[in-house]
């Protein structure tokens, strides 16, 4: 098994020209300068070589995704091939400031820690970016022996070789919040702190960090050749947008590129709840909609269903009058941003 292990390592380093000792760092330099050498734009007029970059790029991203894996999983793993104990790097998570803590875990993998600790507090609606590097979800409960019901949020930044995590809450009554004198939320970030310093995380979640990571909180790309090759196809139904031969990620991918197009930020999503949804900005005709997109199925079978709304503010409540035609003119633009990506128009 790791005779197997290392040829798939070899396998891997050698699309980037690099011998088994190489570390991380070579490998992401490596990466990134040959990304721009085959990108596909680079070569435009030219469709022959179009199509070979297609295939160099899906070869170069496959090898990343392994190595990446591998190397994460030799950084966080607590035993080695072997078996033996390995001499893995404490997890630190320490109070710099009111509600700001920081931790040698690397940013990407720390999501999954910073969810599976929310989730074990009683954090439901859970949603995340992993581009924003934010994780949000709403808790309930007492905050000053009073009843609350709060928005809570963890944003992830990166400095120097520090991963630093910032929490907020919002109160779903802000004048309660001013009136009452509330200023601390609930105790996540002695959750976090619980969870890293339990034996199950060193035994069972630490681990596993890169697998999930890699499975459950990643968009992949559908790539041109797959598309040409008829294996990823859509279909577009009264209510929803069929595709068939993609996997969840890959779908997750598309219409996260589709509400860009459309104009819409603040894109999080679910990926456990294949959920995906943002704001659009003010117009002349709206105050902005809220985009949602539900993606059912499985098995490489998958209907999108896309909705857009006016944005509720304050007491107003939205009404028909409010939209004008936006939401169903937003829907119809993500539709067909999915449709020609899958074309191969963009």
């Amino acid at each position: 098994m790791v005779a197997v292990a290392m040829k798939e390592l070899q396998k891997h380093l050698r699309v980037f020209s690099l011998r088994p000792t190489a570390s991380f760092q070579e490998v992401k330099a490596v990466y990134r300068r040959m990304v721009k050498e085959w990108h596909p734009d680079q070569y435009g007029s030219d469709p022959g070589m179009r199509c070979i970059a297609e295939e160099r790029i899906k070869e170069i991203n496959i090898a990343y995704d392994f190595l990446a894996r591998h190397f994460s999983q030799r950084r966080h793993s607590l035993r080695d091939a072997e078996g033996r104990a390995d001499n893995t790097e404490a997890v630190v998570w320490q109070p710099l400031d009111k509600d700001q803590y920081w931790t040698n875990l690397q940013p990407d993998f720390l999501l999954p820690v910073l969810h599976e600790a929310f989730r074990g507090f009683g954090v439901k609606d859970l949603v995340w970016s992993t581009y924003r590097r934010l994780l949000r979800g709403i808790w309930e409960g007492y905050v000053g022996k009073l009843y609350h019901s709060l928005e809570v949020e963890a944003e992830i930044t990166v400095k120097g070789d520090r991963t630093l995590v910032r929490f907020s809450y919002r109160y779903t009554h802000e004048s309660d919040n001013t009136r009452l004198g509330l200023e601390d939320g609930p105790d996540l970030t002695g959750a976090v702190g619980r969870l890293i310093a339990s034996p199950r995380f060193a035994v069972e979640i630490r681990p596993n960090l890169a697998r999930v990571y890699f499975q459950d909180f990643q968009l992949h790309e559908v790539t041109a050749s797959e598309v040409r090759s008829r294996q990823v196809t859509a279909e577009v139904r009264a209510d929803r947008l069929d595709i068939g031969g993609a996997t969840i990620n890959q779908v997750m991918g598309l219409l996260y590129k589709a509400l860009t197009d459309a104009g819409v930020d603040r894109i999080l999503w679910d990926t456990a709840g294949k959920v995906m949804y943002g704001t659009t900005g003010w117009s002349i005709r709206s105050a902005g909609q809220m985009v949602r997109a539900v993606i059912e199925g499985a098995d490489r079978q998958f209907g999108i269903r896309i909705q857009s709304r006016p944005l509720a503010y304050g007491r107003i409540k939205e009404s028909p009058l409010s939209d004008l035609g936006r939401g169903r003119e937003d829907e119809k633009r993500i539709r067909q941003s999915i449709l020609a990506r899958l074309r191969g128009e963009r």
